[in-house]
C-alpha cells in the first residue's frame, strides 16, 4: 500500500514541492521500502538544507546506509543527532541510527549487530516502531544461527 501511495505522489508534480519536510518523509518512505534511486534523487532537491536540517541529514544517512556506504552514513546520522535541537529528536535519530547499524552488521559481525540493536530496544524515549524492527532483525539473526 505505501509502494502505492509513494508511486502516486512520485508521478505527481513533486518536483515542484518545495516544503522540505514533505520531501524529507517522501524520500526518507522511499529509502524504506528500498526505492533508494529515486530517494536520492529527490533528496538533492533540498541540498541546500543539508548538515542544516536534522531530519533530511539523517535520511541522507538512511540514503547512504541502504547504499552500502556505512561510514557515511554514520556519520550523517551523528552529524544529525547534533543538529536536532529537541532531546526526544536526537532520542529518535540516535535510535534509527543504531537499527541502521544493526542491520549493516547483521551477517558480517552479529555480535555488534546485536549490541547495535539491543541499544534500539533498550531505548526508554525511543520508537516502538524501531523496537519492533530490532526485536524482528535479532529474531531473524537467532534464527539462522539456529537459537
Amino acid at each position: 500500500v505505501l509502494s502505492e501511495v509513494l508511486d502516486r505522489f512520485v508521478e505527481s508534480d513533486f518536483s515542484r514541492t518545495t516544503d522540505v519536510n514533505v520531501i524529507n518523509n517522501i524520500c526518507f518512505a522511499l529509502a524504506e521500502v528500498g526505492r533508494i534511486e529515486e530517494a536520492e534523487l529527490f533528496i538533492r532537491q533540498c541540498s541546500v538544507h543539508f548538515h542544516k536540517n536534522a531530519y533530511l541529514t539523517a535520511t541522507l544517512g538512511l540514503i547512504n546506509f541502504r547504499k552500502g556506504r556505512h561510514e557515511r552514513g554514520e556519520l550523517l546520522y551523528r552529524e544529525a543527532v547534533s543538529l536536532a535541537v529537541k532531546s526526544s529528536d536526537k532520542v529518535r535519530i540516535r535510535q534509527k541510527l543504531n537499527l541502521e547499524i544493526g542491520r549493516a552488521l547483521a551477517t558480517s559481525k552479529p555480535a555488534q549487530s546485536r549490541r547495535a540493536l539491543d541499544r534500539v530496544v533498550k531505548e526508554k524515549q525511543g520508537e516502538r516502531q524501531l523496537v519492533r524492527q530490532a526485536l524482528d532483525i535479532l529474531a531473524e539473526t537467532d534464527r539462522k544461527a539456529g537459537r
